[in-house]
């Protein structure tokens, strides 16, 4: 086969594994939970946005509900309750106090543009010194350190905190890159936190 010919497949191999790339990402980055605590599974909760617009608050609190109800969690919305999302530890114990729940669940979100963060392409493997070092696909490729661009990074941060004495039992960070919509991030998320909250045996 011609090296010209070679070169043009490369590039079309090398721009795919590029395109995948920049797709879309949603990933639970790190997790944690208190080992200390024994005590038994969480059955119901208040969910807790702490976000300043109303309307995503509302839309991330009732997916989070939603879902946990699915699993078999009973669920309040706290923007059902009147509580500010600005509220303080207090005022947000007070207000899950209130609607008898066993746990808060806090959910909060950063976004940060225009961050450099690496691609994690394969990298063709050097050919044969006769093509004056091209580059060709071969079998057996290793991945290599890629190639870095701009993105958008949004990080949802949660965490679950008893009520009586507030105390954290557990919580968890996602990372998304470059999501179209907070809808797109939300197709996954809440079931990847309830998938970690069920394998560290917090809800059945």
């Amino acid at each position: 086969m011609p090296v010209s010919r070679i070169m043009a497949c490369v590039a079309v191999a090398v721009l795919g594994f590029m395109l995948a790339a920049c797709a879309s990402t949603t990933e639970l980055t790190e997790s944690w939970n208190d080992r200390a605590y024994t005590g038994r599974h969480v059955k119901n909760m208040m969910v807790m946005a702490k976000v300043a617009n109303q309307r995503v608050r509302q839309r991330v609190e009732d997916r989070f509900a939603a879902e946990l109800r699915n699993a078999g969690v009973w669920m309040v919305s706290s923007h059902t309750t009147g509580l500010p999302y600005d509220a303080s530890g207090e005022k947000i114990h007070e207000a899950a106090q209130k609607t008898g729940v066993q746990a808060t669940l806090l959910v909060s979100i950063s976004i940060t543009k225009n961050k450099e963060i690496e691609m994690n392409v394969v990298s063709p493997s050097p050919v044969t010194e006769s093509f004056s070092g091209g580059f060709a696909a071969r079998s057996g490729q290793s991945y290599g350190p890629g190639y870095y661009r701009l993105a958008t990074v949004t990080q949802f941060n949660g965490s679950l905190h008893l009520v009586g004495g507030d105390k954290m039992i557990w919580s968890a960070r996602s990372k998304s890159v470059d999501a179209e919509s907070l809808d797109q991030i939300m197709e996954r998320l809440p079931g990847m936190f309830i998938e970690d909250l069920r394998s560290r045996n917090l809800i059945r």
